[in-house]
């Protein structure tokens, strides 16, 4: 892989699957950030449990997170919104249900 980099990136429905808080989860964002181009953009999904309201979604995640597969029992939108602003110099989240969408352009070079 060496010097590659790319114009953008996707990371769709992992953040909820990796182990710690969000704010460890978002060292993730930085390796990726290496990678972008300048003007490069990163964009994905992740599933916040804050977020769920509707108790088959809660029962759901509830299994998952005991299972394992997921790890977001604290995963909020604060929480991704800190981790955004901070890794890139635009970005916007919208939240549909219990995703999280979410978007964050790098700097182009002047």
């Amino acid at each position: 892989m060496g010097d590659d980099r790319f114009d953008s990136i996707g990371l769709n429905y992992v953040l909820h699957c990796l182990p710690g808080s969000m704010d460890e989860k978002s060292i993730a964002l930085e390796h990726l950030v290496e990678l972008l181009n300048p003007g490069g953009v990163l964009f994905g999904a992740t599933l916040l449990s804050s977020t769920t309201r509707q108790w088959p979604v809660r029962r759901l995640m509830s299994f998952y997170n005991r299972k394992g597969i997921f790890c977001n029992t604290d995963d909020d939108l604060d929480g991704l919104r800190r981790a955004m602003q901070w890794y890139f110099e635009h970005s916007s989240i919208e939240v549909v249900g219990c995703a999280a969408l979410f978007v964050g352009h790098v700097a182009a070079v002047p």
